[in-house]
């Protein structure tokens, strides 16, 4: 699914900080266990290029279509198309 087998195997280690976010398309590594994370442009162990992160258009295409401006708690917003949840979003666009 991701760029190499060890892409895929260690982002299903709990113990590995690191993550991929299917609704920004983002990969990326948490700092110290913490809500704070790194993200990530290239594979750490096979070098390929990642996928381009959709978090800016993500924002922009809630603000732009869906008249919701970025804001904390937006997450929760219950005017968030269902969609917007999860990958569906971008894939429906092919982005």
């Amino acid at each position: 699914m991701h760029c190499c087998e060890l892409m895929d195997l260690l982002l299903e280690d709990p113990k590995m900080p690191l993550h991929y976010f299917s609704k920004s398309r983002a990969y990326a590594f948490t700092l110290n266990y913490s809500p704070a994370v790194q993200r990530i442009k290239y594979c750490p162990w096979c070098a390929k290029e990642l996928p381009h992160s959709l978090r800016d258009d993500y924002y922009e295409i809630l603000k732009k279509e869906y008249a919701l401006e970025r804001e904390f708690g937006l997450q929760e917003d219950p005017r968030i198309p269902e969609d917007f949840k999860s990958d569906a979003w971008w894939k429906k666009r092919g982005l």
